[in-house]
Formats: C-alpha cells, sequence, structure tokens
C-alpha cells in the first residue's frame, strides 16, 4: 500500500549541510581550503513539527490520492495517512483497467483505516450493475465505522444500472449528512435516520411512499434537495423540521416523450418550509404551489422546454399562467428571487 518506493524518505534527523563564504582567513584550519568552510548547520523541521491532530486535519482537506502520497514524506508519515477520519475517492477514468484499479485501492485503503469512526466517506467513480457487491462491501465499511457525512456518486449508463441502496443504511443513527446520485431508495420497512439534518438526492425515480420515509425517518431533517428527480408529480413535504426545500430539475426519461399528457403539473407541498427554491430545467411540467404560506425567502429560477412562441401561443399563455400563479402565492416572503427565463415570461 505504501508508496515509499516510488520517492525517497527525508529521514527526520538527518543533518543538513551549507557552505558559506569566510571572508577571514585566520578562522581557517590548516585541513580545510583557503576560503570556504562546510558548517553542519541544524535546520528546525517544521513539517516534522506538526502536531498529529493539526496533520489529520490538513489531510481532511485532500482526496485519498493525495493522501496516500505523503507517506513518502518521512518515516513517521508513512501510516499516519491511514489515522485519516476522512476518506474521499475520486476516478473520472471510464476504461475497465481505470475501475478496476480504483476499486482495488479503495479496498486496500478501507482494510488499512485505523479510526474507529470516521467524518466522512465519500465515493465517486462509473458504476456498473456488476459491481454491486463491491460497492456494497464499502456500505458495510461505512456502517461498521459510524460515518457521519455520506457521499455516493455512482456515475452510470442509464436508470438499469442504478445501485439500491443496501438495507443496512435504512437505520442508521450516525448520518448527518447525506448526498445520493443515481441511486434507487428501496425502504422495505421504513427510515430511521434520526440525526441526519441535509439531504441531496439526484437522479432517482420517487414515489410518494419514498418521500413520505423520508418526512418521517428524518425528524431532525433541515435542508432537503431533489435534483433531476422523476417518477412524482407530488413533492409532498409534511415534515415539522425541513425548513430549505431546494427542487433542481426534472429528469425527462425517454418513455416520456411519448406522452400526451405533457403539460401535467408538478405539485410542490411544503407547509413548513422556510426557503424554498425552483431551479433548473423541468421540460413541460407546470409548477404548481400548495400550502407555502411559512415561506420567508422562494427563489425562480427554472424554465420549461416549449415551442416558438410565435407559432403556438397556447405555450406561452400556460407558462404566463402558471407564473401569474406563482407569484400571488409568493406575494408575501420577504426576499423574492427570479431568474431570466421567469422574468422573460
Amino acid at each position: 500500500m505504501s508508496e515509499s518506493s516510488h520517492g525517497r524518505e527525508n529521514d527526520d534527523d538527518s543533518p543538513h549541510y551549507s557552505p558559506f563564504y569566510c571572508s577571514n582567513p585566520s578562522d581557517q584550519s590548516d585541513e580545510e581550503p583557503l576560503c570556504w568552510k562546510i558548517r553542519k548547520i541544524e535546520r528546525p523541521d517544521q513539517l516534522s513539527a506538526l502536531t498529529d491532530p493539526l496533520v489529520l486535519l490538513i489531510l481532511s482537506y485532500l482526496r485519498m490520492k493525495e493522501v496516500r502520497r505523503t507517506a513518502i514524506l518521512s518515516k513517521r508519515w508513512r501510516l499516519l495517512w491511514t489515522s485519516a477520519h476522512n476518506l474521499v475517492f475520486r476516478c473520472t477514468g471510464k476504461s475497465h483497467y481505470s475501475v478496476t484499479a480504483f476499486i482495488t485501492s479503495v479496498d486496500d485503503t478501507l482494510l488499512l483505516s485505523k479510526p474507529s469512526k470516521l467524518n466522512k466517506f465519500s465515493v465517486e467513480f462509473h458504476y456498473d450493475k456488476k459491481l454491486v457487491k463491491c460497492v456494497n462491501k464499502w456500505m458495510i465499511f461505512v456502517h461498521n465505522k459510524y460515518v457521519e457525512e455520506l457521499e455516493l456518486y455512482l456515475m452510470t449508463r442509464g436508470s438499469d444500472n442504478f445501485y439500491n441502496l443496501p438495507r443496512i443504511l435504512y437505520s442508521n443513527a450516525c448520518f448527518r449528512e447525506m448526498s445520493l446520485c443515481n441511486c434507487n431508495l428501496v425502504p422495505k420497512e421504513g427510515i430511521n435516520w434520526p440525526s441526519l439534518k441535509v439531504l441531496v438526492i439526484r437522479y432517482t425515480e420517487l414515489n410518494s411512499l419514498i418521500i413520505d420515509a423520508l418526512c418521517s425517518g428524518c425528524p431532525s431533517l433541515e435542508s432537503l434537495k431533489f435534483s433531476m428527480c422523476y417518477g412524482v408529480n407530488l413533492f409532498k413535504i409534511n415534515s415539522e423540521s425541513v425548513k430549505k426545500l431546494v427542487i433542481s430539475g426534472y429528469w425527462q426519461q425517454v418513455h416520456d416523450e411519448l406522452d400526451d399528457d405533457d403539460d401535467t403539473e408538478l405539485i410542490i407541498d411544503a407547509r413548513n418550509v422556510t426557503s424554498l427554491e425552483i431551479e433548473g430545467c423541468f421540460h413541460k411540467k407546470v409548477v404548481v404551489l400548495q400550502n407555502v404560506s411559512a415561506l420567508v425567502h422562494a427563489k425562480l429560477d427554472f424554465y420549461r422546454k416549449t415551442d416558438n412562441y410565435e407559432s403556438d401561443q397556447s405555450d406561452f399563455k400556460i407558462d404566463e399562467d402558471m407564473l401569474r400563479d406563482l407569484l400571488e402565492l409568493l406575494g408575501d416572503v420577504e426576499k423574492l428571487s427570479i431568474g431570466s427565463w421567469c422574468l422573460q415570461v
């Protein structure tokens, strides 16, 4: 695992030598050259003077690829990285070789990880359903290490390759922040994340049962974001704790493009939310708000994919009516932000 073989180690107690010019010949000994003297200078090693907690804090801002490279700095640092409390893995390569090497690296790192509890575990790579056993093994590690912040950004080709979040993760009292991308939620026995405060879900098929399970199973949840999700026409957030809600776009599926009912409503019902942001592309979904009297801040920075208004005035009428209804409901908010498309309408 150690990459010390790729670089020369600098021993902490190795002496440093520096030549200096001597202007007084009388100071020279018979054994030394006339004008030069080599003096042994003890210089403080600033790197080794850092305490372990400070070093680990610095390492927490780096990805594991860079963290592991610190093993070549000195004997003291050789295994220091194994005590890191933040494990962040990234792989942008798509080839079989790149993904295989990445998985091996992650497995080796988890095997050497020393802390009994981790602050963060983050993975981003090109995922295929054939790798489900590998990711399941990582999720067992997440559960056993009491991870507080979990990020799963799994890049896939099509919804058929989405990763099903395993049962072991649906009941966890340690999660405080969670971000899931291309992950299916299948909470057959409900959700129990009592400490979770921030949740982001991207590119996921939703239904009313999943949204209800999230609202009821996360009593401490404060911030909730759905980004490019699909499969549901009603975001009913009946949680008492959620104060910030972000709906960022709606993912148009290929088979949806053939549907006749393109202008279906997308209802957002958020009775306790004080900050609401609607952004991104909603294709031909008509955004409708319900029970938003608690709002203090609202942001409308979204757009619909419509035909040319000059050739089809009906599209303009739909957009105009939608924006008028939204603005009427948001008339009492303290701060209202409006994006360019909404302003044009």
